[in-house]
């Protein structure tokens, strides 16, 4: 569902409204804030067990969230194959 500006909000089956604007913000904050964190992982976090679960675990949450975006897209749009 989208908003009556065509292209202003974006809306979920659960009706929370995101901007792409929020949306943009949000993903190179994340892109900052993993960059920051690279050195920290390289030098010191290296052998942390913990650190490379937790980072597993965030990679394998966006990416099932990502894939619901896309199918989420992917049903409005209209798709004929689904």
């Amino acid at each position: 569902m989208t908003s009556g500006s065509a292209g202003l909000a974006c809306s979920d089956d659960l009706g929370v409204r995101i901007s792409p604007r929020a949306l943009r913000r949000a993903h190179l904050a994340g892109f900052w804030i993993w960059l920051g964190l690279a050195y920290p992982t390289i030098v010191w976090w290296k052998e942390s067990i913990l650190w490379v679960s937790l980072m597993s675990l965030y990679t394998i949450l966006l990416d099932h969230l990502g894939g619901w975006g896309a199918a989420r897209a992917e049903s409005k749009a209209g798709d004929p194959r689904l």
